[in-house]
């Protein structure tokens, strides 16, 4: 009888290790997938509720493609406050150097194009601006962006327009007309913007440099605006060589009264010449 019950206890022994050692073998799997579904749930509803600002690319890519439906919700039809958060959102996603976390926010191009015609000034300027941080995989929003260059009255919204097609690129070729009117325009207030964007998008020859450099010199010697001269002196830097016309007025730059501007200059030059300009 002793033996038995001593057989039964061992037994019973090594059914409860064999338990714990499934238990153990499962819990990193079930805290896994528990943890995943609470960080999904936790995100989708601070998109709700208008506070997706607070979350990172990577923290969005944790939560995966429930996150991105819910931002593009909230683009759609959330209070202002929460479209605003939400369209913020989906380009800093856009802008995440990972790939598969910048093509985790792609689906939500089309919600984006269409708030582009939307009543609240400030959802149309950061509907603009995100599409450009798609770049190339924005080519779908070109159009509608032009449709804005012709028919919007709010010059915010105008001049984000310009930028974003100048960063979606050379897939956005049809621009080049409507970019190139404003870049002779010396009164439209985009035309710096234009500039830059016209170069980014053209061939970025030659002939391209002789339209858009006389302009941009124009600008750098005339401009009170310290901002300004150095958002230029940035576009000559990524013109390089090409230029080169702008050398003697980029070289006086190097001794405007703003250091922003005199080391914006002193950048330009560097790469312009090729060659090491003291900092």
């Amino acid at each position: 009888m002793r033996l038995t019950r001593s057989r039964f206890t061992v037994r019973r022994l090594m059914v409860l290790v064999g338990i714990c050692a499934v238990i153990l073998g499962i819990a990193p799997i079930c805290f896994k997938t528990c943890h995943q579904y609470w960080w999904t749930w936790s995100v989708v509803g601070d998109v709700a509720r208008g506070q997706s600002a607070r979350y990172s690319p990577e923290g969005f890519s944790r939560a995966g493609p429930r996150a991105i439906q819910a931002l593009r919700a909230a683009v759609r039809s959330a209070p202002i406050k929460t479209r605003l958060a939400a369209i913020q959102s989906l380009g800093g996603i856009a802008l995440d150097p990972t790939a598969a976390t910048h093509d985790l926010a792609k689906p939500a191009i089309p919600d984006l194009i269409a708030v582009l015609g939307d009543k609240d000034d400030g959802v149309r300027v950061w509907a603009t601006l995100v599409l450009g941080q798609f770049g190339p995989d924005a080519a779908s929003g070109v159009e509608p962006l032009l449709a804005l260059l012709r028919n919007e009255k709010n010059p915010q919204v105008i001049t984000s327009a310009v930028q974003s097609l100048g960063e979606i690129g050379p897939v956005a070729r049809s621009a080049l007309p409507a970019l190139f009117t404003i870049v002779q325009d010396r009164g439209h207030f985009a035309q710096v913007m234009a500039i830059q964007s016209y170069w980014r998008i053209g061939p970025k020859g030659q002939a391209e440099a002789s339209i858009v450099v006389p302009e941009l010199i124009d600008h750098l010697v005339r401009s009170k605006e310290p901002r300004t001269r150095v958002i230029v002196a940035e576009i000559l830097r990524e013109i390089g060589p090409a230029a080169n016309e702008a050398i003697p007025a980029l070289s006086q730059a190097t001794g405007d009264l703003d250091p922003s501007v005199r080391r914006a200059a002193q950048n330009a030059l560097r790469v312009i010449t090729n060659s090491q300009v003291n900092p």
